[in-house]
């Protein structure tokens, strides 16, 4: 990104603006720092402040913003949920349309890197995976990405391969997974994250121009 960005090649000697990415609860940090940043991407989780608190929501909109979301997450959703790990939501989809800007939505994060590559980097935009298609899921027929899909898959099967044995046991007893059980049946992170690192990674060298 620093490379992308026309800086030093050496970072200790130049500064850059910073931007900040985070996934799950990460993304509530991501989104609700405070201050001013070149950038805030929001991936698997997105609460922005209440409509009442119209300071906070300018605050956030005044940086370019990235939500990054799934209808296979099965811990924050995409779509409005009565239950969950973190109870009732509204769904994240509900989340950004509640918010006073437009966004440009993409199915998948390679109409995001399509946009960018095309010139037309929006400061507001939503990638959603919600049907399967070559844009939204690497490959067609694969399911679409869960809660933790967007990680590293060498931690994400590390973990796996420890929890493993356990998870049958917890999903018996009603213990919060965390979607670790879906992805070990998908090991999709590579698949994911070979569209959508490049997409974020082009998205925030637009924006943060």
């Amino acid at each position: 990104l620093h490379a992308n960005l026309g800086g030093d090649a050496n970072p200790t000697r130049a500064k850059v603006p910073v931007a900040l990415v985070g996934q799950s609860a990460g993304a509530s940090t991501a989104t609700g720092a405070p201050g001013s940043f070149a950038a805030r991407v929001a991936i698997a989780g997105f609460r922005p402040p209440p409509s009442e608190a119209r300071e906070e929501v300018l605050a956030l909109l005044g940086d370019p913003l990235l939500v990054v979301a799934s209808a296979g997450d099965g811990v924050i959703s995409l779509y409005p949920t009565d239950g969950g790990v973190f109870g009732p939501y509204r769904g994240i989809e509900a989340e950004v349309a509640s918010l006073p800007a437009e966004f440009a939505r993409f199915d998948g994060a390679g109409g995001l890197l399509d946009s960018v590559r095309a010139g037309d980097a929006s400061r507001t935009s939503f990638v959603t995976y919600e049907t399967g298609k070559p844009g939204s899921a690497p490959n067609p027929g694969l399911s679409l990405p869960c809660h933790i899909s967007f990680l590293s898959s060498r931690t994400n099967d590390a973990m796996v391969d420890v929890l493993g044995p356990l998870l049958p046991v917890a999903r018996l007893l009603g213990v919060p997974v965390l979607d670790f059980d879906r992805y070990q049946v998908t090991r999709d992170s590579d698949r994911t994250n070979a569209v959508l690192v490049p997409a974020i990674t082009a998205w925030l060298a637009a924006v943060m121009r």
